[in-house]
């Protein structure tokens, strides 16, 4: 769920600006500007939704079978944002819609790819974008932030099948007699 998370939330930064990239680390050269650009994600697990166990499915009543596969592991995705523009008027229409985007799409929902899964998870600013108020040496303005996605869970793909107990039957009277 990873990398569908991350696609679900480039997807939506793209409703805010279409030149919006993803950029595994480092300087990303932009052929245009206004530009988002989100560096990540940097997965960090989610102490608090740590589960063990198993989780069983009933898969088939008639054949008595069932599926189980270990509990997920969460972990919240962040990831740095970087905002250009040419002027500082283009960044601050850049920032505030950036803004409505938190408030109008809190969730993203996402279909695990191979699979029927889908889930939401939620988003927020750990710190919104700011700049400088001051071009850089590219005469770019520029303003930086950082969001995470939370509790995005990961199955492991392991599942084991196996007889459904349906009833137990036993002679009391034997034992007794």
């Amino acid at each position: 769920m990873i990398r569908e998370s991350t696609r679900a939330l480039i997807q939506l930064f793209k409703t805010v600006e279409p030149n919006t990239h993803l950029s595994p680390g480092g300087i990303t050269e932009l052929e245009r500007v206004p530009a988002i650009v989100l560096e990540g994600p940097e997965p960090a697990e989610a102490m608090d939704m740590r589960r063990a166990g198993y989780k069983i499915t009933e898969t088939d009543r008639d054949a008595e079978t069932y599926a189980r596969e270990p509990s997920p592991r969460f972990f919240d995705l962040r990831f740095a944002v970087s905002l250009s523009a040419e002027n500082a008027l283009d960044l601050l229409n850049l920032l505030e819609r950036c803004s409505q985007l938190a408030q109008n799409s809190p969730v993203l929902t996402v279909t695990q790819e191979g699979t029927e899964r889908e889930r939401e998870f939620s988003w927020e600013w750990e710190r919104f974008p700011s700049g400088s108020g001051e071009p850089n040496v590219s005469e770019i303005y520029e303003a930086t932030g950082s969001l995470k996605i939370r509790d995005v869970e990961v199955h492991s793909g392991m599942t084991e099948e196996g007889k459904l107990i349906t009833e137990i039957i036993t002679d009391i009277e034997a034992e007794r007699g």
